[in-house]
């Protein structure tokens, strides 16, 4: 069951740039869960394609206007660091049902008063929030059933929310724009790959013949990973399903669209990258 939930920590330290966002948080989450449960920090670590996406750390930021809300979520100046004992918030999403089960628990019985590690700065988890104790629009979890039988037959454009930087890789380089095909083409592989309900074997070939690019209102982004930063692109942008398709077509497309929130667009999604959703 893909799950959503929120994890609230104070950093003893100030944190830099390099360590808010990128591998350096995803290997601290990585190490916080091998000291809960290490067979299952090591399925993930090891899977082929990630069952978890990461949100960069979000809080409030040492200068400037420090924070902007969108959607629910605040969006950090990237040229700031996070000063010591400021509030933050780490938003975690997992696709695969056991192991999404499995880390709510651990981490709703073990996590609080715990210290998340980033890149050597520990942070003090001070709450650990789920879906059924919590209003927040990114605190969630909804089944694939679910998903697949509460989108809507007849809605033919989506409108999708890129909150954090998001690229593609294509044809071994980076693509900093929101391609359609490649959008879409991401959401049904993960689909296939942790759900057990089946989508039209010819789904492809709709998303690569009739799902077009109406509007769309973005902007330049660079994330950092390692040392290193990746080129992307925040903003909203507008999906149409186009041409006449059956109802099963119709619902898939939104099913997809709404499974964007859990699994996040393009590469680097456990890193902090990608965060998605449709509005």
């Amino acid at each position: 069951m893909p799950t959503s939930f929120v994890i609230y920590c104070q950093p003893e330290i100030d944190v830099s740039k390099r360590a808010y966002m990128g591998k350096g948080l995803y290997d601290g989450f990585i190490d916080l869960l091998a000291q809960l449960d290490s067979q299952m920090a090591q399925r993930i670590s090891r899977s082929k394609t990630s069952p978890l996406t990461l949100s960069p750390l979000f809080g409030r930021v040492t200068r400037g206007v420090a924070t902007e809300e969108r959607h629910g979520m605040e969006k950090l100046i990237r040229e700031s660091s996070i000063r010591a004992g400021t509030p933050c918030r780490l938003r975690v999403s997992f696709l695969d049902d056991s192991v999404g089960e499995r880390a709510e628990r651990i981490l709703g019985e073990s996590g609080e008063g715990m210290s998340l590690s980033i890149g050597g700065t520990p942070l003090r988890i001070t709450d650990t929030v789920f879906s059924h104790e919590s209003a927040d629009p990114w605190v969630s979890r909804r089944g694939y059933r679910e998903l697949y039988e509460d989108a809507s037959p007849s809605m033919r454009k989506a409108t999708l929310q890129f909150v954090t930087a998001t690229a593609f890789k294509r044809h071994g380089e980076n693509l900093p724009l929101p391609d359609p095909q490649l959008v879409f083409r991401g959401y049904l592989d993960y689909w296939r790959w942790f759900s057990f309900i089946p989508l039209s074997s010819d789904f492809m070939q709709v998303i690569d013949q009739s799902i077009l690019l109406k509007e769309f209102n973005i902007s330049p982004i660079a994330h950092e990973i390692d040392d290193r930063k990746q080129h992307g692109f925040t903003g909203w942008c507008r999906f149409l399903l186009a041409g006449r398709h059956h109802e099963k077509h119709i619902r898939e497309f939104n099913a997809l669209a709404d499974y964007s929130f859990y699994c996040s667009t393009g590469r680097n999604t456990s890193m902090g990258m990608g965060v998605t959703k449709r509005v």
